[in-house]
């Protein structure tokens, strides 16, 4: 997905922060993410959640990998995948 991918190839360079949708152990095998700056089990239509990881980061540039995927039974709702889907999750302020 495009989300780790960015994290490969950036995190050589930059600071990187993620968020992930499950727990810590439903990503463990994968052996991608560091627990210090990885917030599990974010749900992306929390505009609260995803504020108070943006004001801890601080970080100078913020980009939405987010992707609600036809396979995932919350694809059905079209208002929510617009949403997160076309790069303006709820909470973003500058929008």
């Amino acid at each position: 997905m495009l989300g780790h991918q960015l994290l490969q190839q950036l995190g050589t360079h930059h600071e990187i922060y993620v968020t992930l949708r499950q727990d810590s152990k439903s990503y463990a095998s994968f052996d991608l993410f560091d627990g210090k700056r990885t917030y599990f089990g974010v749900d992306a239509c929390s505009p609260e959640k995803l504020q108070e990881i943006i004001a801890a980061c601080r970080p100078e540039t913020v980009i939405n990998a987010i992707g609600v995927v036809k396979q995932r039974p919350g694809a059905s709702d079209a208002i929510q995948s617009l949403e997160i889907n076309g790069g303006n999750p709820p909470g973003r302020k500058d929008a």
